[in-house]
């Protein structure tokens, strides 16, 4: 139902009210929309290529056009506007429509602020949140239309920072990347590139001259563009990738003395009072076979690995001929025995408080699942069924016990199953934490971690010593630390000072002066957030329009900072 309603002059609300006269103004009950008839009133009709005013007006029509909501009421404009003629002979325009650029764009069905307010919420939601945050707002369009008026932003102005963070991000992780520019000292991006090649990192710093520190990771392909593209620029490497980078090398000290590390790190094993054997053997399940089956696969795979490197074969070729990574060869090669595959344990963190509880009534033979979680629930238990019977599985794995089998008689005392001792990865970013933050716990398994091998020992001091230096800035200790690594008989700490020797001047740099990649990485975080919101439409152009037109405030570090 319409009605008829009066109301004051709405040009006085729109852009360009002065050329605009209110006709009529009708409301629609049902679909709770106001709609205007509007006339224009300007005074001549500029052709829009020669901007020569038309003599003879040609017709006259009306355009339809949304604007913006008023509260949740749908506004609509009847723009009522004339043709005119050109009188211009050599203008390819003979017959031009009448413009109101203020007001709207040519050939546009809706307002200029409301093509606005839309591009707003496209840029900070994309297309399918942006959707349905419109339709709230009451101002409805599609996907494609958010995502279209994002793609015609105006690009932002250049920009030259002077301090300059560079870093990769993935756009399908392990084949393509692109390469993300943050201005460090704005804490903003300033732009993304296409790849993360050396050539095209080399043309942007040309075409911006005047960045004076670049902060980057370890990538041999951004110290090479920055050395191209602007070679009187101070490179800084990044500290946390310096500590990471010593974290690889330190389990590939660890990784050849792992049965050392287990028989060190190993809880003793408590002796049971009476220990009834059971009468039969336990059947091997097919998981069970299944497993053992896969790990003679790897066995297999472990044995020609070095059967080739004796042979003198590269570890590419090795690689190639046996279609398996060089990562995983690297990884055979540096293992004296073989690599044995680690379940992960996961902590059940929301049995908290009950872990105990559990733990006792295990002990003391209640080892039916329905049974504990009935007296949990009493206790105030309020997770799942899943997340108990996955827990008192691995107690049961503990044991060597099958699945969903008591264990005969009385057993031993158990502990809780993620109290397992670290692995060679989780051994060498526990000597990297720094020391108020280590447990007991902590403190006795890198004691007695450091004292199953002698090589463990050297390493982890060098790799202490060289944390420390990165940590306190005492980049005059460097030159000796590098020394130190070099004469060292440990073949993965020589292999990381080398590295280190020949990035010198950014390493130097890193352990000098404040700058680092942390805020450029929170940028990287920020902007996987937006690619995922686009559902996998994240075209480059279109991803560089929402990284670089969304301003937020400034980024805090990312948190892997806090490992220096």
């Amino acid at each position: 139902m319409h009605h008829e309603v009066q109301l004051m002059d709405v040009t006085l609300l729109l852009p360009g009210s002065a050329f605009l006269q209110l006709k009529s103004t009708m409301f629609d009950t049902t679909n709770r929309r106001l709609t205007f008839t509007l006339t224009s009133l300007q005074d001549t009709l500029p052709c829009p290529l020669c901007r020569t005013p038309a003599t003879r007006i040609h017709s006259r029509y009306t355009r339809t056009i949304a604007d913006l909501p008023w509260a949740d009421v749908r506004v609509q404009l009847h723009l009522q506007v004339r043709k005119g003629f050109c009188s211009t002979s050599d203008c390819p325009r003979a017959i031009f429509t009448e413009r109101l650029p203020a007001l709207v764009a040519p050939y546009a069905r809706r307002t200029t602020r409301l093509a606005t307010a839309q591009r707003h919420v496209g840029v900070a939601l994309g297309g399918s949140a942006g959707t349905d945050l419109s339709g709230s707002l009451a101002m409805p369009t599609s996907q494609d239309t958010l995502l279209r008026l994002v793609q015609h932003m105006a690009q932002p102005a250049p920009v030259t920072p002077r301090v300059l963070g560079v870093d990769d991000f993935a756009f399908r992780k392990g084949h393509t990347y692109g390469t993300i520019l943050v201005d460090l000292e704005l804490q903003r991006p300033i732009d993304l590139l296409p790849d993360r090649r050396a050539e095209t990192l080399a043309q942007w710093l040309r075409d911006h001259p005047g960045v004076e520190i670049i902060s980057r990771d370890r990538a041999g392909a951004y110290a090479e563009g920055a050395r191209q593209g602007a070679p009187d620029a101070l490179q800084v490497a990044d500290r946390f990738h310096l500590i990471q980078n010593l974290a690889d090398a330190l389990i590939r000290v660890f990784e050849p003395h792992h049965r050392d590390l287990t028989a060190a790190l190993a809880p003793p094993s408590p002796t049971p009072p009476d220990v009834v054997q059971p009468s039969a053997p336990v059947r091997t399940t097919q998981a069970e076979h299944d497993q053992q089956q896969r790990r003679e696969r790897r066995q297999a795979r472990y044995d020609a690995v070095w059967d080739l490197h004796r042979q003198g074969w590269t570890n590419r070729a090795i690689a190639d001929h046996l279609d398996l990574h060089r990562d995983t060869i690297s990884t055979y090669l540096h293992s004296t025995d073989f690599p044995e595959y680690q379940t992960p344990h996961r902590r059940a963190h929301v049995l908290g408080c009950h872990q105990a509880y559990i733990l006792e009534r295990w002990n003391a033979g209640c080892q039916n699942g329905r049974t504990l979680l009935a007296e949990l629930i009493a206790r105030g238990y309020q997770g799942s069924p899943s997340t108990l019977f996955n827990y008192l599985t691995q107690l049961r794995k503990d044991h060597g016990l099958p699945p969903k089998k008591r264990a005969p008689g009385t057993i031993a005392t158990t502990r809780d199953p993620a109290t397992r001792p670290a692995s060679p990865r989780g051994l060498a970013w526990l000597f990297l934490k720094r020391p108020n933050t280590l447990t007991t716990s902590d403190q006795e398994q890198m004691l007695r971690a450091r004292e199953a091998h002698s090589d463990l020992e050297r390493g982890v001091q060098l790799a202490q010593d060289f944390i420390t230096i990165v940590r306190e800035r005492r980049h005059d200790e460097l030159d000796s630390w590098l020394e130190q690594a070099a004469q060292s008989d440990l073949v993965p700490l020589r292999n990381f000072a080398a590295s280190l020797r020949r990035d010198y001047a950014a390493v130097k740099a890193g352990v000098t002066v404040h700058w680092s990649n942390g805020q450029t990485e929170g940028q990287v975080n920020r902007l996987k957030m937006l690619k995922r919101q686009l559902y996998g439409r994240a075209s480059f152009s279109l991803l560089r329009q929402r990284v670089l037109n969304v301003r937020p405030r400034a980024t805090p570090k990312a948190d892997h900072q806090k490992c220096e």
